[in-house]
């Protein structure tokens, strides 16, 4: 376990452990970089002649070798053919022999990899939600490039650098587009000049672009990559997004999640609990017998809607959700798994497992005096469920 923890990219978090994933000297696309490997692509599979082709659309042909697929205009390779578009896809168990793309990058190259291998003006990788900008450079008309990240929340699902360049006919537009599967490069998609787009049309792309780029709502959560040097979880970690865990009323979940709840109450004793339901988090609230507000109970989430603490998302991996925080493995016995820590020291980190696939990892604090447990349920090896709760 402790192995696969110090190596694991399943996250777009780890991408950006600190400053400088980013090659010093990594230039933006260019037309000259796309000529001169589309040029020495086609010399390499002039001297393979095993190859199936089929007929596409439009007069273009695919072409599918041992490593990767060609869309070209001839049935048959030679000097005269022109490559519109290349794919790579991973090979299982023979990854290493595929050959390298414009950046000598591969299908099971890391996203660290990635990353370093082009510009990135952006390490914290503001954006929105759905995207973040790596770069822009150059304008219309003329020659413009851009390199975009796509996510969902916290997982990067694909990164696409763009190359928009004036011609006669408009702008002509060629993409590098790497495909992500638990933080490695799954497929790379090449297209030469495969869009021609009008001016105004290519214009608003870009605008669109930088739209993206000045928006910072979002961001990547950034760690060291060691998780025995992670910080244990505290005050920080008390947040679902923008939700603080301590300090949250029921007043301030209508404000930011809507009037649009289920609610139930309960006798506590000589207290109430009021449990309100939305779709994206749920959370139950302690009142005396007179309905004042004493405190919080709980708050839990199990959709893929909000973010919990460090970044934490419903679907994330048990590797991603132990990497977040301190991992010092001793194991108890053959169920609990101590992370760090100890019950007597008051904040502590312990796992509970006895099938594979399956955990609840507890993470509890004292803060203020006050003890706040979080609970973390994984089931196949997915995390299911987040919750904290007053201990």
């Amino acid at each position: 376990m402790m192995k696969r923890i110090m190596t694991i990219a399943a996250a777009l978090m780890l991408i950006l452990a600190c400053a400088g994933w980013a090659a010093a000297d990594a230039e933006p696309l260019s037309r000259n970089e796309l000529n001169a490997w589309r040029e020495q692509l086609l010399k390499d599979s002039l001297q393979d002649n095993r190859y199936a082709a089929e007929a596409l659309d439009g007069g273009l042909y695919s072409l599918a070798f041992d490593w990767y697929t060609l869309t070209a205009d001839t049935q048959r390779v030679s000097s005269a053919t022109r490559i519109s578009g290349v794919t790579f896809e991973l090979v299982p168990e023979e990854d290493e022999q595929t050959p390298a793309d414009i950046r000598g990058l591969r299908p099971g190259d890391s996203v660290e990899k990635l990353l370093a291998a082009w510009p990135n003006e952006n390490e914290s990788l503001a954006g929105t939600r759905e995207e973040a900008v790596l770069y822009q450079s150059g304008s219309l008309p003329g020659q413009a490039s851009a390199g975009l990240l796509r996510r969902n929340g916290q997982r990067a699902e694909a990164v696409v650098y763009s190359l928009y360049q004036m011609t006669t006919n408009g702008v002509s537009l060629s993409k590098v587009t790497y495909t992500l599967t638990d933080g490695r490069i799954s497929a790379i998609e090449i297209s030469f000049d495969a869009e021609t787009l009008t001016l105004a049309d290519a214009q608003a792309e870009l605008a669109a672009i930088l739209d993206v780029q000045a928006t910072t709502e979002f961001s990547a959560f950034l760690t060291n990559g060691e998780s025995v040097e992670a910080e244990i979880f505290n005050r920080d970690d008390l947040l679902f997004s923008d939700i603080d865990f301590l300090s949250v009323t029921p007043e301030h979940l209508i404000d930011l999640l809507g009037d649009e709840y289920a609610e139930e109450w309960a006798e506590d004793g000589d207290n109430q609990i009021r449990v309100m339901e939305w779709h994206a988090l749920s959370a139950a609230f302690i009142y005396d017998a007179d309905r004042k507000l004493i405190d919080i109970d709980n708050m839990s989430m199990d959709e893929d809607l909000l973010t919990g603490p460090r970044g934490l998302t419903i679907g994330d991996t048990l590797d991603v959700v132990l990497s977040r925080f301190r991992y010092e493995a001793t194991e108890a016995d053959g169920i609990h798994t101590w992370l760090y820590g100890s019950v007597a020291e008051g904040n502590y980190g312990v796992m509970d497992s006895q099938y594979p696939g399956q955990a609840e990892v507890h993470y509890v604090q004292t803060t203020d005096g006050q003890r706040v447990e979080m609970i973390l349920y994984v089931n196949e090896g997915a995390l299911k469920t987040i919750t904290l709760q007053m201990e």
